[in-house]
Protein backbone atom coordinates (compact mmCIF):
# COMPACT_ATOMS: atom_id res chain seq x y z
CA UNK A 1 0.00 0.00 0.00
CA UNK A 2 3.04 2.62 0.97
CA UNK A 3 1.83 5.78 2.41
CA UNK A 4 0.14 9.09 0.91
CA UNK A 5 0.54 13.15 1.57
CA UNK A 6 -2.40 14.34 2.42
CA UNK A 7 -3.16 18.01 3.99
CA UNK A 8 -6.02 19.14 6.34
CA UNK A 9 -7.73 22.25 6.98
CA UNK A 10 -10.43 23.79 9.48
CA UNK A 11 -13.34 25.20 7.68
CA UNK A 12 -13.95 27.69 10.83
CA UNK A 13 -12.19 29.89 13.24
CA UNK A 14 -12.80 27.48 16.41
CA UNK A 15 -11.48 24.37 15.14
CA UNK A 16 -7.86 23.65 14.94
CA UNK A 17 -5.93 20.57 13.77
CA UNK A 18 -2.43 19.95 14.30
CA UNK A 19 -0.65 18.58 12.21
CA UNK A 20 -2.33 20.29 9.20
CA UNK A 21 -0.21 18.13 6.93
CA UNK A 22 1.97 14.69 6.56
CA UNK A 23 1.69 11.82 5.06
CA UNK A 24 -0.12 7.99 6.27
CA UNK A 25 -0.39 6.73 8.80
CA UNK A 26 -0.72 9.60 10.71
CA UNK A 27 -2.26 10.81 14.04
CA UNK A 28 -3.93 14.22 14.58
CA UNK A 29 -5.21 16.63 17.51
CA UNK A 30 -8.18 18.39 16.66
CA UNK A 31 -8.70 21.44 19.03
CA UNK A 32 -12.07 23.37 19.62
CA UNK A 33 -11.93 27.14 21.00
CA UNK A 34 -14.50 27.18 23.53
CA UNK A 35 -14.23 30.86 23.89
CA UNK A 36 -15.35 30.97 20.03
CA UNK A 37 -18.35 29.03 20.01
CA UNK A 38 -21.74 30.07 20.52
CA UNK A 39 -23.95 29.03 22.96
CA UNK A 40 -26.18 26.30 21.15
CA UNK A 41 -25.32 24.03 17.82
CA UNK A 42 -21.38 24.81 16.34
CA UNK A 43 -20.45 22.95 12.87
CA UNK A 44 -17.54 23.11 11.15
CA UNK A 45 -16.04 20.76 8.85
CA UNK A 46 -12.30 20.12 8.41
CA UNK A 47 -11.51 19.32 5.04
CA UNK A 48 -8.58 16.80 4.10
CA UNK A 49 -6.96 16.49 1.13
CA UNK A 50 -4.84 13.82 -0.18
CA UNK A 51 -3.33 11.83 -3.21
CA UNK A 52 -6.42 10.49 -4.16
CA UNK A 53 -8.78 13.36 -3.82
CA UNK A 54 -10.62 15.10 -0.94
CA UNK A 55 -13.37 14.33 1.82
CA UNK A 56 -14.81 16.81 4.54
CA UNK A 57 -15.53 15.72 8.27
CA UNK A 58 -17.95 17.18 9.88
CA UNK A 59 -17.49 18.43 13.23
CA UNK A 60 -20.48 19.69 15.68
CA UNK A 61 -20.01 21.19 18.91
CA UNK A 62 -22.91 21.64 21.36
CA UNK A 63 -22.13 24.81 23.51
CA UNK A 64 -23.82 25.19 26.62
CA UNK A 65 -24.72 28.67 28.80
CA UNK A 66 -22.47 27.24 31.54
CA UNK A 67 -19.64 26.77 29.14
CA UNK A 68 -19.83 22.97 29.04
CA UNK A 69 -19.75 21.72 25.80
CA UNK A 70 -20.13 18.33 23.73
CA UNK A 71 -18.10 17.18 20.56
CA UNK A 72 -19.34 14.75 17.94
CA UNK A 73 -16.47 13.67 16.06
CA UNK A 74 -16.60 10.65 13.29
CA UNK A 75 -14.61 7.58 13.12
CA UNK A 76 -12.45 8.00 10.12
CA UNK A 77 -10.58 5.14 8.95
CA UNK A 78 -8.70 3.96 5.95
Amino acid sequence: PGTAAWSASPTVPWLNIEPRNGTTPATVSIEVDGSALNQGTNVGWIIVKGTHGESAIEITVQAGADSAFEIYLPSVRR
